[in-house]
Parts: C-alpha cells; sequence; structure tokens
C-alpha cells in the first residue's frame, strides 16, 4: 500500500455548477491538507483521498451581490476510485466521494445559519494513461444532498506526476 500526506492548494473546474472550494476569478483562496493512499493487487486498484477545506474571506465580491465580505465554510470531504485494469494504461472503475461542510459559510462577518452543504455522489470512471501522465473521465450521480444543488456531475481531470529525487534514484 502507498500512502502519502501533504498540503494541497486546489482549483478544481467541474462540468455543474456549483461551490467545489474555490472561486475562480476572485481573490478567494483555498488551502486544502490532504492524506492519500492507494493499493493495488493484480489488476484492482483502491485509491482514497482525505480533504480539510479551509476557505479565505473574500472582501471584493460581485458587486451586485451587496455584501463588504464573504468567506464559505470549512469542510471535509473523501474521493475514492475502485478501478480495474481492462488493457495496459486503461481502467475502468466505481468513484465515489462524500462532502460534508464542518462550519457555517460567514457574509459580512455574521453567520449563515442551517446553509452547512452536504452531499454524496457515487458512478462510473475510466482512466487512460500511466506512468507520468493519465486522464479521468468521471460521472456521478449525487444523493442525499443538503444546501447545494443536485444531479449528474461530470468530471475530467488531467494529472502530472513529477518524479521527486527519491524517485530517480
Amino acid at each position: 500500500m502507498t500512502t502519502r500526506t501533504y498540503a494541497a492548494l486546489s482549483l478544481t473546474t467541474s462540468m455543474t455548477r456549483h461551490r467545489q472550494g474555490c472561486w475562480l476569478g476572485s481573490s478567494q483562496l483555498t488551502k486544502g491538507r490532504l492524506h492519500s493512499c492507494r493499493h493495488e493487487r493484480k489488476k484492482i486498484e483502491f485509491s482514497a483521498r482525505l480533504h480539510h477545506l479551509w476557505n479565505s474571506t473574500n472582501n471584493d465580491p460581485f458587486v451586485e451581490l451587496g455584501i463588504r465580505s464573504m468567506q464559505p465554510g470549512h469542510a471535509f470531504h473523501v474521493n475514492y476510485a475502485t478501478t480495474f485494469e481492462l488493457w495496459k494504461n486503461v481502467r475502468l472503475g466505481l468513484n465515489g466521494y462524500w462532502l460534508q461542510q464542518l462550519t457555517d459559510h460567514h457574509i459580512n462577518g455574521s453567520d449563515v445559519r442551517n446553509a452547512r452543504e452536504r452531499t454524496i455522489g457515487l458512478g462510473p470512471g475510466i482512466q487512460l494513461g500511466g506512468g507520468t501522465i493519465s486522464f479521468r473521465l468521471n460521472g456521478y450521480i449525487e444523493t442525499d444532498v443538503h444546501n447545494r444543488p443536485s444531479g449528474i456531475k461530470v468530471t475530467f481531470r488531467i494529472s502530472k506526476a513529477i518524479p521527486t529525487k527519491e524517485s530517480r534514484r
């Protein structure tokens, strides 16, 4: 089993219109602490990532909102996948995530009560590539959704491995 712990700075883009922990095009910054593990046996693989999201205060929100400052609540989420290697560098599998917001949003310094987000997503995925670069396409059907839009979510992710000094030896 491979286990890693590291800090992550994350910008996530999705084909649905709901908050993913970062607000592109604003002065808001999202920082996350990430713990990742992966276990592979023969052609079957299981991987999971644990995240804690902390969001900074946005002191320059869209002017039409009439808000001086806003800060999304902190959240914890888990992403997981089980895949099967169909051919070399082609994997098919089942993916999922669970998200729970831990603290309230703040608007103009005041808590926004009863607005914490929660969701669970499950669906199929495919991964192409291996080695230093891979492409992933995942689809999710969300359930147990609270205080956020729900529906079908599709994500596309490109990953590039950056070798460490230890891996070059």
